[in-house]
């Protein structure tokens, strides 16, 4: 599954009626006058979840899914959490 085809079809919406949760976030970034990288990496997290959560919608999910993602990230994957902005952080 493509990024692209997440972002604008199917089950998250697009091409019609409504913009999809990708699409709606990558507006919000961009009237926020955020950087492209900073869009580049929220989308691609926002993504991932999405994934995570074999592509069931944010919204039907609460805390417990959040606090689950977390947890494989930290444990399977081994993804840890870097605060700061500078390489030196």
């Amino acid at each position: 599954m493509s990024f692209k085809r997440l972002a604008g079809a199917g089950e998250f919406g697009g091409m019609g009626r409504e913009a999809g949760l990708l699409t709606t976030a990558r507006e919000q970034i961009r009237t926020r006058h955020m950087s492209y990288r900073t869009e580049k990496t929220y989308l691609h997290w926002m993504h991932r979840f999405i994934l995570f959560h074999e592509r069931r919608h944010p919204r039907d999910l609460g805390p417990a899914a959040v606090e689950q993602f977390l947890s494989y990230l930290a444990v399977e994957r081994k993804v840890g959490y870097r605060g700061g902005t500078g390489p030196d952080d």
